[in-house]
């Protein structure tokens, strides 16, 4: 509340302006006003505070009760009758005013309704062969109603490289915007031809008359009623734009950047096009343009890779993202207190210790959560830290961070990067491994679940299949859900193949994530020395955003705690940890560097940190080495039909 008086352009956010909009369905009482007011974040949620703390004891008391009738329907199903029949009394009652009660009955009804995720799995062989007989014979209506992700299995499918040739030459042929989709997809699959000549000039073809659809009248009914319908032209502008790069043509990268940018279906670009929107700018001249583009992905993203790899040098920015400031939460919204009820459920279960479910219900209600005030969203995120619920936090804090950038600081930032399993990690990575990395691989891959299951068996912390596991070490299958054994085996395997790879840490990323087979195929069809282009060039978006995932990670890892980790452990490390040059000491300087004070502005805070800002540009691109581009030096399975 004082901070609103005091910041009123800091706090008013669309999220915020939104949810101040809505008419509360109940007036905030006394004792919300007094729960809404701002509290240390330090000394009250994360010490395991919560709102019913601070309730008459009658209330907190009654609030329990409740709880705990939800949670036996929940762990024994035939319980459910009685509970059903008070949720339908409550919602045959007119005017019926918010209670716990009639919050349970609408979380479980909500749960109940909600229909059950299923992986998104391709069309049956027999129809997709039978699509994509027809796309050979120039039936390109025939996709039309199917949404990109499938087109993209369907043309799969066609491994004829003389048949995409040849239907690909016939489409880019024909007027523009005749099947963007097809084209886009049939691109897309030419791009495993790489690096042939004819294979390039027909993908890049296509690329070109698709990149223009987007907004175009569409070709038939189902097309108009996809809302993604814009996101293949967005896609072949994307990636075309990346083939010109490799091909050392900068010329219209800007502009097509610029259009993706434009395009609402393809934000999983948007970070990427503004960086190669600024890498292009600056080595056409144009530098106003590229310092706009870079101030452009400072606002808007970051904390993200590209944002890091662009704006490296801006240490003010980078300074204020880690500021030692706290930020206040509250227990109970003001703007929604028909909402403050659903936090009342989370905190009664959590206080008895149902903490799973709990997460299930924050995990399950982010809409709902993005109406509360930034202080509220934080306390709620601060409650999953507690307890150690890392994935529901993590997408609260990534809406929050977007949302209200005032909220990141570097206590909330320590949140969004926690060092869970820390001391385990540190004693199984040895001195090969910087513990900040496999910290950063394991936020990744399992989100510090232990429980964490794969839709394709990998498990545990570092994510490991059972047959990989076997070829390290005699070990059973349940035993990976074990923290200690499972990273154990999972940094000897990472050592191994970091190894295999002469220690480069992004293309081991890729291999972790993907498979070592296709990232000596990727290497092989995208032969370039810039390793930003290469990374995003790699076309399984899971794997693109994986690698670059980490290594942000792996960044904000050494900047929260790069200094206090050597500190903490300066003794035990060795000589390449703590020099950029690895020399090795003599006993004598041990048994200084034991009990001298350690010059924390001299330590170079990891061997491979480079990896974070390596991104060496061909020789025809050199002039932005000193610009824009940066200086310094699994599971083996993959959704073929995700728009990568």
């Amino acid at each position: 509340i004082i901070a609103f008086a005091t910041f009123p352009s800091l706090f008013v956010t669309s999220a915020t302006l939104e949810a101040s909009r809505a008419l509360p369905r109940t007036v905030a009482t006394g004792e919300n006003v007094q729960l809404a007011m701002p509290r240390d974040l330090e000394y009250t949620a994360l010490r395991g505070a919560v709102g019913l703390d601070f309730e008459d004891a009658k209330l907190r008391n009654q609030a329990l009760a409740t709880a705990r009738q939800y949670v036996s329907i929940r762990r024994k199903p035939s319980t459910r009758a009685g509970f059903d029949k008070k949720c339908e009394t409550f919602a045959a009652t007119p005017n019926h005013i918010p209670d716990l009660n009639s919050a349970f009955c609408t979380i479980e009804n909500e749960r109940r309704s909600r229909p059950t995720a299923e992986a998104r799995r391709a069309l049956p062989r027999s129809e997709r062969l039978e699509i994509a007989n027809l796309l050979t014979n120039e039936q390109w209506d025939s996709v039309a109603s199917i949404p990109y992700p499938r087109v993209v299995g369907i043309v799969g499918t066609i491994q004829d490289k003389d048949t995409l040739m040849q239907i690909g030459s016939v489409l880019s042929r024909k007027r523009r915007c005749t099947s963007p989709k097809a084209a886009s997809a049939i691109a897309y699959k030419l791009e495993e031809h790489f690096p042939a000549p004819d294979a390039i000039e027909i993908a890049r073809a296509l690329y070109d008359s698709a990149s223009n659809c987007a907004g175009r009248a569409p070709s038939s009914t189902a097309e108009s009623i996809d809302p993604d319908a814009d996101f293949p032209t967005a896609k072949a502008a994307y990636r075309l734009a990346l083939l010109d790069i490799w091909q050392n043509r900068c010329e219209r990268v800007p502009k097509l950047m610029t259009h993706v940018e434009s395009i609402p279906a393809a934000s999983q670009f948007r970070s990427r096009a503004k960086y190669w929107r600024a890498y292009c700018s600056e080595i056409l001249g144009k530098r106003d343009s590229s310092r706009e583009a870079r101030e452009s992905l400072l606002f808007e993203s970051p904390m993200s890779f590209h944002n890091l790899a662009a704006n490296r040098d801006q240490n003010n920015a980078i300074a204020w993202l880690t500021r030692d400031t706290q930020v206040p939460i509250a227990f109970r919204s003001l703007i929604r207190p028909d909402q403050n009820e659903f936090l009342r459920a989370i905190e009664s279960l959590v206080k008895l210790g149902a903490i799973d479910l709990a997460a299930d219900i924050v995990d399950r209600s982010t809409a709902t959560i993005q109406q509360f005030e930034p202080e509220v969203r934080l306390y709620v995120a601060a409650l999953m830290h507690k307890h150690g619920q890392a994935l529901p936090k993590f997408k609260i804090l990534s809406s929050l961070f977007n949302d209200s950038p005032r909220i990141v600081s570097g206590p909330t930032m320590k949140l969004f990067f926690p060092l869970w399993f820390f001391d385990i990690i540190q004693s199984h990575a040895g001195t090969e491994l910087d513990p900040l990395l496999v910290t950063a691989l394991i936020r990744q891959e399992s989100a510090f679940n232990v429980q964490a299951r794969s839709r394709v068996g990998a498990r545990g912390l570092m994510q490991l299949m059972p047959a990989t596991a076997r070829m390290l070490a005699p070990v059973r299958t349940n035993r990976l859900f074990d923290p200690s054994t499972n990273i154990s085996l999972g940094t000897k395997y990472l050592r191994k193949r970091l190894a295999q790879y002469n220690g480069d840490v992004e293309l081991t990323l890729a291999a972790y994530n993907a498979g070592f087979s296709r990232v000596d195929e990727w290497r092989r069809r995208y032969p370039t020395e810039n390793r930003i282009l290469f990374l995003d060039l790699i076309p399984f978006r899971e794997t693109r955003n994986y690698v670059s995932s980490i290594l942000r990670n792996y960044y904000w890892y050494t900047k929260l705690y790069g200094a206090e980790t050597l500190l903490s452990s300066h003794k035990e490390m060795q000589p390449d940890r703590t020099s950029a040059r690895g020399a090795k000491q003599t006993q004598a300087q041990k048994r200084a560097t034991a009990t001298a004070p350690v010059d924390v502005s001299s330590v170079d805070l990891s061997s491979v940190f480079q990896a974070i800002t390596r991104a060496e540009s061909g020789s025809a691109l050199s002039s932005l080495a000193t610009a824009i581009t940066p200086k310094a030096a699994s599971p083996d399975e993959e959704v073929h039909e995700e728009p990568n």
